[in-house]
């Protein structure tokens, strides 16, 4: 029984990748730029930014306005600060050696 191998889709790329799989340094540099071309060109629309530099319109739009990433909101279930958390860390490295 002969059994087909699997080949990808000619447009694979064009089909099967979007900006939320892009790496969140690269995504991170786009919306930066995106941001600036909106602000520094006054003719610039966020939707064409959005589309010229192939990140989300609504990313932009949330960025623009303020929103913080969540990469960088500290999670409300954290009952330390970092500095707490830091110093706790470092009391235990320091009972192990």
């Amino acid at each position: 029984m002969h059994v087909p191998t699997a080949t990808p889709h000619p447009n694979f790329e064009l089909y099967y990748t979007t900006t939320n799989t892009m790496p969140a340094n690269t995504q991170e540099s786009r919306i930066i730029l995106a941001i600036e071309a909106v602000r520094s060109t006054k003719r610039m629309s966020l939707r064409a930014a959005a589309k010229t530099y192939g990140v989300p319109e609504s990313s932009l739009r949330y960025r623009i306005k303020g929103r913080i990433e969540k990469h960088e909101k500290r999670n409300a279930t954290h009952n330390l600060t970092e500095s707490e958390e830091e110093t706790l860390v470092r009391y235990i490295f320091d009972l192990d050696s």
